[in-house]
């Protein structure tokens, strides 16, 4: 029998085909024993419910679901109408969502194709710069990996790019510095959402400076769930033009994106058809219509779970700031109560958080590093932790504190990583039922 030869950690192994299957197997079970007995605190993850889950190993997922708007395959007519499920709980949970596609596979398939609906080549563009969390698909310049390598907004012939000015210590938008600029830089269009997006944006007051005719475009991946749960803001009504983001942050759906806008602007721009062709034929043939069952199982979800689960993890999110704070570590935005989203941001000052994040991992204890402006180092020195996972899993405000404690002697070397990743498994025994979503057992 033919053999496979497998390499791993050093090892290498003469398998069959079957055993490569049941190697892959040992590891996925591995996995998931792992992520059912860690802290997952990573603010870009979150757990996909039972009835959610189980709706992305069905057929439709080896069936071209391509579009928009009309199959181009026979057989589709069940599928269109989950899909039109979807889209319609959509337009009832995020206010001004008039127009939704749901065939962005991505996040960043959904910030493209906002792109090719808003901007044209020679247009000036305002956005968050990454040292305050704005997203790498909203940077310009090219990426130095190789001749061919540039950015999403280099691909659209972009002119200029301005970076809307930041108050580090509100940590939102500096509005006064915003209308300087924008006054002095007349953009076409400006891009509000970060990836360390702790409170709400100015939307209002950036359509007030900008004007009606400058193009708004509101990525809300990280919020997406808290603004479906009505906790957060409703960008669409307070004056973004168009609205993207992912579906498997604190919307809990599986990984895949979407596009929302208004009747306005709609009637001015005609995004429509834009977005149309930028989802076929520019960016995606078939659009993983499993994915877009399993995002209507979430809405539906969310249409009951919703705001409950949207008020849950906030309060986590300040709970858990609160106790990170008491346990003597630096929290960004600390005068200003931590949070208004699922984030928490802990500066570690001059220490490197790319270090302190594999402490933790050690730990059983998943964060992800960030940028956080911080002049007395030039390293990274950000943590990013969000509640959203841990609070699908039942955990409420008392429980932040303990696990406040486990982060804080794992950083500051109170107690071996090793001996708190054991406390972790054990807390964790504690919440293994997924809450806010409907028993696939009733």
């Amino acid at each position: 029998m033919e053999r496979i030869i497998v390499k791993h950690n050093n090892e290498t192994r003469a398998l069959s085909g079957k055993e490569v299957c049941q190697d892959i197997l040992g590891s996925l079970e591995k996995h998931t024993d792992l992520r059912d007995h860690s802290l997952n605190l990573i603010a870009s993850e979150n757990r996909v419910s039972p009835v959610a889950s189980a709706v992305l190993s069905s057929d439709i997922g080896n069936r071209y679901t391509v579009g928009p708007y009309e199959r181009w395959f026979p057989g589709l007519n069940n599928y269109t109408e989950i899909e039109n499920h979807a889209i319609n709980l959509l337009k009832e949970t995020v206010f001004g969502a008039d127009f939704v596609n749901v065939e962005p596979v991505s996040g960043m398939v959904a910030n493209m194709t906002a792109y090719h609906a808003t901007i044209n080549r020679g247009d000036s563009v305002m956005v968050t710069s990454e040292e305050h969390g704005g997203h790498y698909s909203h940077r310009a310049g090219n990426l130095g990996v190789g001749k061919k390598a540039s950015t999403l907004l280099d691909m659209y012939g972009v002119s200029k790019v301005v970076h809307l000015p930041f108050d580090t210590e509100r940590y939102n938008l500096d509005i006064d510095g915003c209308e300087k600029v924008i006054k002095e830089e007349k953009p076409n269009v400006i891009i509000i959402g970060t990836s360390e997006m702790l409170f709400p944006a100015p939307i209002k007051e950036l359509r007030e400076i900008a004007g009606p005719d400058v193009q708004i475009i509101y990525d809300a991946s990280h919020v997406f769930g808290l603004i479906v749960g009505n906790n957060f803001q409703q960008p669409l009504v307070e004056g973004a033009n168009i609205l993207t983001t992912s579906t498997n942050k604190t919307l809990r759906a599986a990984c895949h994106g979407l596009v929302a806008w208004t009747n306005e602007a709609e009637a001015k721009y005609g995004y429509r058809d834009l977005v149309g062709e930028a989802m076929v034929p520019l960016f995606t043939s078939n659009h993983h219509g499993h994915h877009v069952v399993s995002l209507a199982v979430t809405m539906a979800e969310m249409k009951v779970f919703g705001k409950e689960y949207a008020e849950h993890v906030v309060s986590n999110a300040k709970a858990l700031g609160c106790a990170l704070n008491n346990q003597g570590l630096k929290i960004v935005a600390a005068n200003y109560g931590y949070t208004q989203s699922h984030e928490i941001l802990i500066d570690t000052q001059t220490a490197d958080s790319t270090i302190g994040m594999r402490i933790l991992e050690q730990a059983n204890i998943m964060v992800s590093k960030c940028p956080i402006p911080n002049a007395k180092s030039d390293r990274e020195t950000g943590l990013r932790l969000g509640t959203n996972e841990m609070t699908r899993m039942g955990m409420e405000e008392n429980d932040m504190t303990q696990i406040a404690k486990l982060i804080a002697d794992t950083l500051f070397g109170r107690s071996n990583p090793a001996e708190v990743a054991k406390t972790v498994r054990e807390f964790r025994n504690n919440f293994q039922t997924q809450k806010f979503c409907f028993d696939i057992k009733n």
